[in-house]
């Protein structure tokens, strides 16, 4: 019976730590349920917040192509301004040359 003693009480301590497994991986099964049905009750609310972002990249990405045609527009008035300035300096030029030759 001396030779039985330490057995058992090795078996009970394994029954003792299995039954605590078995309630920890109880509990750890609760929490993953209980994660995913968040995430399920969350996914409609992230489905609308990546379709907004989606949304703003198309934003961006036409207000930048907006604004590059901006610039050339800018562009095209400035040279178009600097010709106007370079022909109105021909003619005071030359009205003033015309006027102070007679």
């Amino acid at each position: 019976m001396s030779l039985l003693g330490p057995i058992v009480d090795d078996t009970n301590l394994l029954d003792d730590q299995r039954q605590e497994l078995e309630g920890r991986i109880s509990q750890l099964n609760e929490d993953i349920a209980e994660h995913n049905e968040s995430r399920e009750r969350e996914l409609p609310l992230v489905q609308d917040v990546e379709a907004k972002v989606k949304e703003l990249h198309q934003t961006i990405a036409g207000l930048n192509n907006h604004q590059v045609s901006l610039k050339a527009s800018i562009r095209k008035m400035k040279d178009k301004a600097k010709e106007m300035d370079e022909k109105v300096w021909f003619l005071l030029f030359n009205t003033t040359h015309f006027a102070l030759a007679y």
